[in-house]
């Protein structure tokens, strides 16, 4: 599947998955997932995702134990020759519960070793991966899994997550730092500063939000739930913009803008739907 054409660094797609129920399925909650990854180009291709990414730069996401966090290490040998064998080191955050660990897919054949209960070493042994020279779609390998939080977190705790991927006998590749924020009901205004630049009415919507800007503002807006997965997109260049709330069941939603002229840089809001 690829990225439409219209896609811009910074945008973010998503993937929902969905599980068919089994006869005596006692646990429906689980057969559903979304996967939101953003749009990239040029980039460093060892790396390291976590859905739900949160909302804002600090990722924040409600204190839940009953949804995990997905993992994805991507990882792409860019060298001149076949990678006999790769090994990924990854370390579980302390606030992680190691004992909910799972494995839901990897590129290749792989088997996972415990070095210790947090940190976990994926084995791709005789993976004989082409470099990206010679063979460029089948230089890429990636691991996904999930796992999800500790009780009972305190708001503000951060969770933190890097790899290291080993190429044979070199030295490792680190991969960025995932970072996700506890918010607590994500029950206050996550704001990046202190500006508050457009009107958003009414509040709490019953079926319909409008953004009021005063005028024209090229601007990206999204709508978010309390487990900081992001439910829509949207770019305007309009004074106005109106999210449709119908659909979605009563509760607490945020809306965030970034002003992609860098006016105001980012803001959001909180949203009750009745």
């Amino acid at each position: 599947m690829q990225t439409h054409t219209t896609a811009v660094i910074g945008d973010t797609v998503c993937f929902t998955l969905i599980v068919e129920a089994i006869p005596n399925d006692n646990n429906l909650t689980n057969n559903i997932t979304t996967l939101c990854r953003p749009v990239v180009n040029s980039f460093d291709p060892n790396d390291k995702r976590v859905s739900p990414e949160g909302i804002g730069p600090q990722g924040y996401i409600a204190a839940f134990t009953d949804r995990p966090l997905t993992y994805t290490i991507n990882f792409q040998n860019t060298g001149t020759a076949d990678a006999y064998n790769i090994f990924v080191l990854d370390t579980l955050d302390s606030f992680l519960d190691e004992a909910t660990f799972r494995v839901l897919a990897s590129s290749h054949p792989m088997s996972v070793h415990y070095i210790s209960p947090t940190i976990i070493k994926f084995n791709f042994n005789n993976i004989m991966l082409p470099d990206s020279n010679t063979n460029e779609p089948a230089s890429h390998g990636y691991i996904i899994y999930t796992v999800k939080q500790k009780p009972n977190l305190a708001d503000g705790t951060t969770i933190k997550n890097t790899a290291y991927i080993y190429f044979d006998f070199n030295t490792p590749i680190v991969t960025n730092t995932t970072l996700n924020t506890i918010e607590i009901d994500l029950s206050s205004e996550l704001i990046s500063n202190s500006q508050k630049p457009f009107i958003l009415y009414p509040n709490p919507a019953a079926t319909e939000v409008t953004l009021n800007f005063g005028k024209a503002a090229r601007c990206t807006v999204q709508l978010w739930n309390t487990l900081g997965e992001m439910l829509e997109q949207t770019q305007t260049n309009s004074a106005t913009l109106s999210l449709n709330m119908s659909s979605y069941t009563k509760g607490i939603y945020f809306v965030t803008v970034r002003d992609e002229s860098r006016v105001f840089g980012m803001v959001v809001r909180k949203v009750v739907k009745m």
